[in-house]
């Protein structure tokens, strides 16, 4: 897969290729092995040669290529068609430009921002943590032990589509409208009002936001965003269902023939997952 250069000014992101701005060209191979191969290694004698010498595989390269592997594999089990994502967060737009723009519903939004985001315009993850905490306490019904500050800096970089570390007008209202929707879905689905989702509601619940998950990925998400009981609280279960909007967003958007499978390099697949 090649990068255009064009694109190399700033890092690749999540966001920015859920947000579709991002376009990658695929390099056809000319042969591929989807499994590792075990080879004997051979030694030429001293000469005058025009081939390098490959780079020495390590165990660690071979057990992140494994790795990798793997989690692509569970991410390719999401079935493309029934994905149903929400429209991602257009690309940012002079002030002046979206003012012109901008519906009623829009401007009186963007007063509500200015006054939740301060000066600069934009939404930091300590900044999101005391926004979405103080909706919290106005919501005893829902269980939950608050936003932390790193479950908060998480949604930021998924939906951080420029790597400014905070989110812009836009960013934070796809995100704000998602939790809005999302929390209704969370407690249509708390059958029994215990304030959490249990594990035997969550695939209902998923399933309402747009997410038809198998069974192997679900174990994964119960183990990772649960409690020992299998119960998910209100800001584990946003804190999932933001990082799965994103990385479905993402793969989509690298899936260009529409088959359910991605090619990227390691260096390419670090540089997305790792700032998310």
């Amino acid at each position: 897969m090649k990068i255009p250069s064009d694109t190399l000014r700033r890092p690749l992101s999540i966001a920015r290729i859920g947000r579709g701005d991002l376009r990658l060209g695929v390099e056809i191979s000319v042969f591929t092995s989807p499994h590792f191969i075990h080879t004997p290694r051979f030694g030429l004698p001293p000469a005058r040669d025009s081939l390098g010498s490959a780079p020495k595989r390590t165990p660690k390269m071979f057990l992140a290529k494994r790795l990798i592997g793997g989690i692509l594999d569970v991410v390719s089990n999401i079935d493309p068609a029934q994905f149903v994502p929400s429209d991602p967060p257009p690309p940012r737009r002079p002030l002046v430009y979206a003012e012109q723009h901008e519906n009623d519903e829009e401007k009186q939004f963007r007063r509500v921002f200015q006054q939740l985001a301060g000066e600069d315009m934009e939404v930091s993850p300590n900044e999101l943590m005391n926004i979405l905490n103080k909706i919290l306490t106005k919501h005893s019904d829902m269980k939950t032990d608050g936003f932390s500050i790193e479950s908060c800096r998480s949604m930021v970089a998924v939906m951080d589509s420029d790597s400014t570390g905070k989110l812009g007008f836009h960013e934070f209202k796809y995100l704000w409208n998602n939790i809005k929707k999302w929390q209704g879905i969370y407690k249509s689905y708390d059958e029994d009002r215990s304030g959490v989702i249990g594990a035997d509601e969550l695939p209902n619940a998923f399933r309402a936001a747009g997410f038809p998950l198998n069974d192997q990925l679900f174990q994964m998400i119960i183990r990772r965003y649960s409690d020992e009981s299998g119960n998910m609280d209100f800001d584990n279960y946003i804190g999932c269902l933001v990082r799965l909007d994103a990385m479905c967003r993402a793969f989509k958007t690298l899936d260009k023939d529409d088959n359910g499978t991605i090619k990227v390099n390691i260096q390419e697949w670090l540089q997305l997952t790792m700032y998310s």
